[in-house]
């Protein structure tokens, strides 16, 4: 697993790349429970079963950011991460399996095969673009 740190706050954790071969152990937290973006790797055995549950509404935080995850299925995707001043921190290829975890910082993307297919999952409610996202040039 790659932790990317800010280079302004060293001590703030902005990336996270998590690779197929990262996951071994039966659970592995990938996001701190502080963080919106909740984010658990699983590697089951046969007949694993978690008790049928729901999730119950809880009260809201009056300030948020949208964290993003993507999960790579098929072909690659070129992930650039950003710093929080809009600098290059890290340029990562990702494989079939892999996970990249954005908390804070910016991103982009580019699909490096034909027929590439990913999953995204971030928080929400999305709100529109103009209340969710500024771009980086």
């Amino acid at each position: 697993m790659k932790k990317i740190y800010s280079t302004i706050d060293p001590s703030l954790l902005l990336h996270q790349i998590v690779r197929l071969a990262d996951i071994t152990n039966e659970q592995h937290e990938l996001s701190n429970p502080k963080e919106f973006l909740q984010i658990r790797a699983m590697n089951l055995g046969r007949n694993r079963t978690f008790a049928a549950h729901k999730h119950i509404w809880k009260n809201g935080v009056d300030k948020m950011i949208t964290q993003e995850s993507w999960i790579i299925i098929k072909g690659q995707v070129r992930g650039v991460f950003y710093d929080t001043d809009h600098q290059i921190i890290a340029d990562e290829v990702l494989e079939p399996g892999d996970c990249a975890i954005t908390f804070q910082g910016g991103h982009g993307l580019t699909s490096l095969a034909d027929n590439t297919i990913m999953y995204e999952i971030k928080t929400g409610p999305y709100q529109g673009r103009e209340k969710d996202k500024t771009d980086i040039e």
